[in-house]
């Protein structure tokens, strides 16, 4: 039980440190009043640059998480490396900031209400 307590805990405040630079930066990216074609530009760079990162530096850390843990624990004898951990909380930080699914929901409330 204490266990699972520490676990809840720690993952809370992983979700909290994720929180913060994604809300940060969403607010120097599109700023109140700011030009419409950076909801279409931040969320492609934001793409081709994370892809990239995720390409060349941080192969392990690719998709939702849930099977590729289930792969590490069965293929690599249950080891993730830290760096697939780091590249996988600043990848997914990063792709938040820059907007990716805050951009496609406003382009498709656009998209309605036209």
């Amino acid at each position: 039980m204490i266990l699972a307590l520490v676990i809840g805990a720690l993952t809370g405040l992983a979700v909290v440190r994720l929180h913060r630079p994604h809300r940060a930066s969403r607010m120097r990216l599109y700023p109140v009043g700011g030009a419409p074609w950076r909801r279409v530009l931040f969320p492609v760079a934001g793409s081709l640059t994370i892809g990239y990162l995720l390409y060349k530096y941080f192969p392990n850390a690719r998709g939702s998480g849930v099977p590729q843990t289930k792969a590490a624990l069965f293929a690599r004898d249950g080891r993730i490396t830290l760096r697939t951990v780091l590249g996988k909380f600043f990848c997914t930080s990063a792709t938040l900031a820059s907007g990716i699914p805050s951009a496609a929901r406003a382009l498709r409330c656009r998209s309605a209400q036209a």
